[in-house]
C-alpha cells in the first residue's frame, strides 16, 4: 500500500503512471502483456470526500485488466480510518463480500485515500430508485455476508474490534440525547401532539432498553451503521443480485459493533416510505435471517431477529435528534429529520412500541 496519502491527483510526484501499474500489479489485476501506457483523471461529484474516475489506456488489448479506476480522497474530516479498514482489514481473506475491489489504500490523520474498483458502467446508487421486494432482499443478502464474517464476541475481535460494552454504549447514548429536547422544543408548536408524545416516549424509555439488550447476552455483529441509499450500489441492469455496500464511515461515538438487524431498520425505516416498508420489511427480515443461517451462524433465532429490528428501528428517532444539535442544521435539515421522524413514528405505532418498551 502506498505510504504516502495521496491529495492532489494532478501532481504527478504524488499521482503518476508507474503507481497505477504498482497497484495493478499488486492486486494481480494486469494479465500477462497488459500494460497500461497512460491515463486520465475526470473529477467527479461527490459528498464530504473528492472524487476521480482514473481512464486507462493500454497498449493493445488491456485483456481482462480494469480499463478504469475510482479514486477517493477525504480530508480534514471526523471519521478516523474505519473506511480505510473497511476495504482492507476488516473483511480480508473473505469471499463473496459485497465490498469493491480496493486496489490501495493509506490513512494519515486526519486524511486519506483509497484507489477503488470502478463500478461506474455498470452500478449506481439508489437515491432516485423506488425500492423493490427483490431489491430489500439482495441488500438483506449482502448485510448478512457482511455480518455472518464478524459475528459474535470471537468474529468482532478477530476483526480487530472490542465488543461494545457499557461504556461504548453511554457514550453513544451521551451524544444522541444532546439532541433530544431540540428535537421536542422544534415539533412542540406542531397542531397535532403524536409525534411529541411519541418522541417523548421514546427518548424516556428506550434507552432502557438498549442496556437490557447490551446484558442479555445475544450476539452482537460488526454493522456497517450508514445503509442508506447512496451507500448502497445495485445494478444498472435492474438484477437483484450484485449489491455493493460502500462508504462506513462511523463517528469516534458511534457503534460499530450492534444488533444486526440494525443496518435493517436504518435501511427501511429512515429511509423508505411506510407503505411500502410495511410490504416488504418481514419478508426482508426472513431472507436476512436465512441467509445468516446459510453463512454459518447457527446462535441467533428468527425471534430474536424481530425483537432486535424493532429495538434498533426506535434508534431511528436518536437519528433524527441528531440533526437537531446543531441549530443551523436543525433548521436547514429539517426537510430530512422531519420526514424521518414521521416515518419513525409511523413504525413505534405499526409494531405496538408502547406496550413493547
Amino acid at each position: 500500500m502506498n505510504r504516502n496519502v495521496i491529495t492532489d491527483p494532478t501532481d504527478p510526484l504524488q499521482f503518476n503512471l508507474d503507481y497505477i501499474v504498482a497497484c495493478l500489479n499488486r492486486s494481480g489485476s494486469l494479465e500477462s502483456g497488459a500494460h497500461p501506457t497512460d491515463y486520465r483523471l475526470e473529477k467527479l461529484g461527490a459528498d464530504n470526500s473528492s472524487a476521480f474516475r482514473v481512464r486507462l489506456t493500454y497498449e493493445g488489448s488491456g485483456g481482462g485488466a480494469p480499463d478504469s479506476l475510482f479514486l477517493k480522497l477525504c480530508g480534514g474530516g471526523t471519521f478516523g480510518r474505519s473506511e480505510v479498514d473497511y476495504y482492507t482489514k476488516d473483511y480480508a481473506g473473505k469471499r463473496g463480500v459485497p465490498i469493491p475491489n480496493c486496489y490501495d489504500a493509506c490513512y494519515e490523520h486526519p486524511s486519506y485515500h483509497l484507489l477503488l474498483e470502478d463500478l461506474t458502467n455498470t452500478h449506481r446508487n439508489n437515491w432516485d430508485v423506488e425500492p423493490t421486494l427483490a431489491y430489500g432482499k439482495a441488500v438483506a443478502r449482502a448485510l448478512a455476508r457482511l455480518h455472518s464474517y464478524c459475528w459474535g464476541e470471537d468474529g468482532i475481535r478477530a476483526a480487530g474490534y472490542d465488543v461494545v460494552d457499557e461504556t461504548q454504549l453511554e457514550r453513544y447514548l451521551a451524544e444522541m440525547r444532546l439532541g433530544f429536547e431540540p428535537l421536542l422544543e422544534a415539533i412542540k408548536d406542531e397542531s397535532g401532539a403524536s409525534r411529541s408524545g411519541v418522541s417523548s416516549d421514546v427518548f424516556a424509555r428506550h434507552p432502557g432498553a438498549m442496556v437490557r439488550r447490551l446484558s442479555s447476552g445475544g450476539a452482537f455483529a460488526l454493522i456497517h451503521g450508514d445503509v442508506n441509499p447512496g451507500n448502497i450500489l445495485s445494478r444498472k441492469d435492474g438484477q437483484a443480485e450484485g449489491i455493493y455496500l460502500i462508504d462506513r464511515q462511523p463517528f469516534d461515538w458511534s457503534l460499530q459493533n450492534w444488533v444486526g438487524p440494525s443496518d435493517l431498520s436504518y435501511m427501511m425505516v429512515l429511509w423508505w416510505e411506510p407503505e411500502r416498508r410495511r410490504a416488504f420489511e418481514l419478508d426482508v427480515l426472513r431472507a436476512y435471517y436465512d441467509s445468516l443461517v446459510e453463512f454459518g451462524v447457527t446462535d441467533y433465532t428468527w425471534e430474536l431477529t424481530l425483537s432486535d429490528y424493532r429495538l434498533s428501528a426506535l434508534q431511528c428517532f436518536y437519528v433524527a435528534a441528531s440533526w437537531c444539535v446543531n441549530p443551523e442544521e436543525r433548521t436547514n435539515m429539517r426537510w430530512l429529520w422531519s420526514a424521518q421522524l414521521e416515518r419513525a413514528c409511523a413504525f413505534y405505532q405499526d409494531w405496538r412500541c408502547q406496550e413493547a418498551l
